[in-house]
């Protein structure tokens, strides 16, 4: 292209110099030097555009291709922890409507009464999604609606569960601590003191708030990878 340019652009200064050209015919000679590198560094700018625009849309194509795969790998994972979190306030009910003399008649078998403590730890494969981030090609989307959604579960569902799982463990931790006070008694002073049975209650209350916001997020990434499939598919 740059040659091309040059080669006209060196035509206008001769035509210019042409001493045996009429003034008209130099200036319709230039004009139409001028509009044919117009036109090539017109035509040079559009499929440098489309070339740019469509190495772009591939790049998209890869980051929603892998981001589908974590989405999903995600889904799994919240699933899997929200099943615990269901395993864990089952019993640990089922531990609360024990009566005085079940726990008698347990102790007399010679086992132990326990609830299941646990602590969550992280479940989102971001890194696709950061890698993307960072290098700037959020914006490469076109798709506004889909842009959006992404934007929204990394930004905010990703943060909330960070959050969700981490004031439950804190509280896990307390819990843990808390039965340094009873080391000494039976299972049956444990958890009948209102003060331990209050803080089992706290974490059933807590892993019931978790389970409903989990089934929420695993809403939003469902429609994401229909909205992300939907993409994939044009």
């Amino acid at each position: 292209m740059q040659e091309e340019v040059k080669k006209h652009t060196n035509k206008i200064f001769k035509v210019a110099n042409n001493s045996s050209y009429s003034f008209s015919k130099k200036v319709k000679e230039v004009l139409i030097e001028i509009l044919i590198i117009v036109f090539a560094v017109s035509i040079s700018i559009y499929l440098h555009g489309w070339s740019a625009h469509r190495h772009e849309q591939k790049e998209v194509k890869v980051f929603l291709t892998n981001l589908r795969e974590d989405l999903i790998k995600d889904i799994n994972t919240i699933k899997y922890d929200k099943n615990i979190y269901l395993k864990i306030n089952k019993q640990s009910n089922d531990v609360l409507k024990l009566k005085a003399s079940q726990f008698d008649s347990i102790a007399r078998t010679g086992n132990k009464v326990d609830i299941p403590l646990h602590i969550f730890g992280s479940k989102i494969n971001n890194g696709n999604y950061e890698g993307f981030k960072t290098s700037g090609k959020i914006g490469y989307i076109e798709n506004e609606k889909l842009k959006q959604m992404i934007l929204a579960y990394y930004q905010t569902d990703v943060l909330n569960i960070g959050e969700m799982d981490r004031f439950y463990a804190q509280y896990v931790v307390k819990t843990i601590d808390s039965q340094v006070d009873y080391v000494n008694k039976t299972d049956k002073e444990k958890y009948l003191d209102p003060i331990f049975r209050e803080k089992i209650g706290l974490l059933i209350g807590l892993g019931e708030n978790n389970i409903e916001q989990y089934n929420y997020i695993i809403t939003n990434i469902s429609k994401i990878v229909k909205e992300v499939e939907k993409e994939l598919n044009k």
